[in-house]
């Protein structure tokens, strides 16, 4: 992915300076990216950017994501889980 830091600073969880950024090869539809914050060992993001020919329509697929996201939720809270 080109301009790694650029990408990232859209990103308003992501906080801190980026101390790897490493391809992963093993997907076929998107790029896929991990990336890890320096110091901090427990963080590590995994970007994708979708891929246009694939997924024509990618705010509706950001919609349905999110909404099944919220939905699980859902589930998860009122099965005490966090």
């Amino acid at each position: 992915m080109q301009n790694l830091k650029s990408i990232v600073s859209k990103f308003a969880v992501i906080d801190g300076e980026i101390e790897r950024g490493d391809g992963c090869d093993s997907g076929h539809i998107n790029d896929t990216v991990y990336i890890k914050i320096k110091g901090r060992e427990e963080r590590g993001y995994v970007l994708q950017k979708i891929n246009k020919n694939v997924f024509k329509n990618p705010p509706a697929l950001m919609e349905n994501y999110t909404a099944v996201t919220e939905y699980l939720r859902g589930i998860i809270t009122e099965r005490g889980g966090d």
